[in-house]
Formats: C-alpha cells, structure tokens, sequence
C-alpha cells in the first residue's frame, strides 16, 4: 500500500533525523576511532573531508539520475549507503578503511540530500516551502540527539558507537518504507534536455536564477557548518565560560536552528518563499550585526549565538523550494547542483573562520558572519532582480 502525503513525510522526517544523528556523533566517536585504528586524532578526522567529498561527488552526480529514474530508488541507495558505510566506519580496523568507508556513507548523505527534498518539495507543490522547513528541522534535532546519545553510551558502555548504530539501524527501516512512499509524476524532458544533458547542462551554467540561488546557498551552508565548528572555541577565547558550557552554545545553536525551521513550516502556508526568505535574512544580518559587536559579553554572546540559528533556520529549505520550483522540468540535476554548491561552502568557509580565528582574532571570525549575512541578502536581491526576466523558454522555467 502506498503511502499518502502525510505518511510520506512522517518516514521522510524519520530519514532526516537519522541523517542528523549520524553526521553530529561522528565528533565524539572520533577518539575511539583513532585509538582503534592506531592513528592520530588528526588523521581519523580526515574522515569528514572524506564524508563532504562523497556528499559532494553524489550531488552532482545524482540529480540526472533522480529526473531519469524518479526519486524512489535513489532514496533506496541513497539509505542504503549511508547505513552499511556508516556501519563499516564503527567496524573498520585501519585507516584506510575508516576513510572509504566514510566516502561510501557520504555518497549516501548526498543521495537522500538531494532526493528527499525534491520528493517533498513535489508530493506538496502547494506547500513546498513549509514541507521542507518541516523536513529540515528534523536534521537539527538529529544533531542534537547524537551528541547525546553518544554521551549517554560513553557514560553506559565507555563507547560513543552506538549513537552511530542507531543512526544506522533508523536508516535502515528507510529500506522498508521508500518504496511505500508517495511518488510525484516525473518531470517531461524539456527541450534542452531533449537535446542531450550537456546541452541542458550549459543552458542551466547560463541562468543567473541558478548562479544566485547556488552562491547564496554556498554562504549558507559554509557559515552554518562554521558556526557549528568554532562556536565553542570562540566563547572559550572571549568569555570566561568553559569549553562544557561552549558546547551546550553550540547545541543551542542546533536546536535553534530547528525552532527556526518549525516557524518556517508555520509561516511558509501564509508567506512567499521570497518574502520568508527576505525576513529571514534580515534577521540573520541582526543577529550577526549582535554577534560581532557582543565579543566579551557572555550572556549577550550567547544570545547571539542563539538568534543567529533562529534566522538562519528556514534558510536552506526555502532557498531549495525556491530551486525545484525554477526549474520545474529538471529538478534533480538543478537541485542536485544547487546543493553541490552549498557543499562547497561547508567545506570553504569554515576552514576561512578557523584561519581569521587564529590568525586574525575571534572578532574577525564573527565579523564574517555579519558579512556574510550581507552577502546572502544581495544575492536575494539579485535574484529578485532577474526572476521578472526569465520566459517560458528560459533555463528556469524548464
């Protein structure tokens, strides 16, 4: 029996919250994982880089699959490779095996990425961007349910794996219940793409719909990946709070975050995924406008913090809503790039902060976020700009 659209969500926010379980207790496994593969922590914690490259390989890759195949059995291997790489990270006993391994799982990240989005965004057109705020949110109570089930299991059984088993075991039953989800009719070829997927490809690389939207979600993703990372160092450098009291900072940024997504959910039925995106955006530039004028404060600092992934939260689901509803006709390779982009941020512009955090001070670090606050709003600006000139024969109505 298929599921409806309800059905299809609840098994889809399931899927998200595994995602966010697994990503976030990757962290507190890491030591484990360098004393059973004899490495140094350094070396195992190339394992990330390994995760976003294969993340990042599949998101170009996967979006023409998902327009010739649908979005079902790319959801199938997408699950499925990120639980049995996931699965073999725990069981590896070298590092080169740990590092495959976490190739192998983030070529499965980046798979269901991209295909839960559009799935959702399709199975409720009218409603695409609370859908995918609502899905979203679910990845941000993940990462604050696997840092702590990775603490709990240190506490029980002096091992953080086990918070990676239940990622796993959650993907897992995805296996059982894709194929019962509800399928949205798939696109018709368009006549780019009748002519070949090069052809369509150089006739989306020309659409500035898609070079705002990819830029802007580039930022996005690099400053939420960088606040997450140097969150806890930052307070530690400026306040007198402790590294403990840092990382719970650092979870309230998550949980924030997925507050932020839930009013996005509630909002995204009433607002225009531009003009949520405009408020949201605007929010952010304050909340980051507070963050670097708070430095020294720790109450101020913290709120900050707090504010920032409030804002930020509705961010990403609505700039994907606003990308599957632009080119209707080639969802999956435009989404698929769009996201690939925004992977290239989260790899980018955290790796930035940690440099102007050393070498530049923790102000810089911060005042980064402000900016780039300001980068995305021109970008939205932009947008707005050239979406009255797309036609119906433009790239972005395909």
């Amino acid at each position: 029996m298929t599921l409806g659209a309800r059905g299809t969500m609840a098994v889809s926010c399931v899927g998200y919250l595994a995602l966010g379980v697994i990503t976030a207790a990757l962290g507190p496994a890491l030591p484990e994982l360098a004393a059973k593969t004899g490495s140094s922590l350094a070396g195992v914690g190339a394992l990330v880089t390994s995760l976003f490259l294969g993340g990042l390989l599949s998101q170009l890759a996967v979006g023409a699959l998902i327009d010739r195949l649908g979005r079902r059995p790319v959801l199938m291997a997408g699950a499925g490779l990120l639980a049995l790489g996931t699965l073999a990270v725990t069981a590896a006993g070298t590092l080169p095996l740990v590092l495959l391994a976490a190739f192998v799982a983030g070529t499965g990240h980046g798979s269901l990425d991209v295909s839960s989005n559009i799935l959702i965004g399709e199975v409720f057109t009218s409603r695409r961007s609370a859908a995918l705020n609502l899905l979203n949110a679910f990845f941000g109570f993940g990462a604050v349910l696997g840092p702590a089930a990775a603490s709990l299991a240190l506490r029980l059984w002096h091992t953080a794996l086990p918070a990676l088993w239940l990622g796993s075991a959650l993907m897992l039953l995805q296996l059982v219940l894709i194929p019962r989800l509800a399928e949205a009719p798939r696109p018709i070829p368009s006549p780019a793409q009748a002519g070949g997927q090069p052809g369509f490809l150089a006739a989306l690389l020309r659409s500035p719909v898609f070079w705002t939207l990819g830029l802007l979600l580039l930022i996005y993703v690099g400053v939420e990946n960088g606040m997450s990372s140097w969150t806890t160092t930052y307070l530690a450098r400026t306040t007198t709070l402790e590294l403990s009291v840092g990382a719970l900072a650092s979870a309230g940024f998550w949980l924030a975050l997925s507050g932020g997504r839930i009013v996005g959910a509630i909002m995204g039925v009433r607002l225009s995924p531009h003009t949520m995106l405009l408020i949201t955006l605007v929010g952010a530039l304050a909340a980051g406008a507070l963050l670097a004028a708070s430095g020294g404060n720790a109450l101020l600092t913290v709120l900050a913090v707090l504010l920032t992934g409030f804002f930020y939260g509705p961010v990403f689901p609505t700039v994907v809503a606003i990308a599957t509803t632009s080119f209707r006709r080639a969802t999956g390779t435009a989404a698929g790039l769009v996201l690939a982009m925004g992977s290239l941020g989260g790899a980018l512009l955290p790796w930035l902060q940690g440099v102007l955090l050393e070498r530049a001070g923790p102000e810089a670090s911060v005042v980064l976020v402000a900016l780039a606050a300001l980068a995305m709003l021109a970008f939205l600006g932009a947008n707005n700009l050239v979406r009255p000139a797309v036609t119906a024969d433009s790239p972005a109505a395909i």
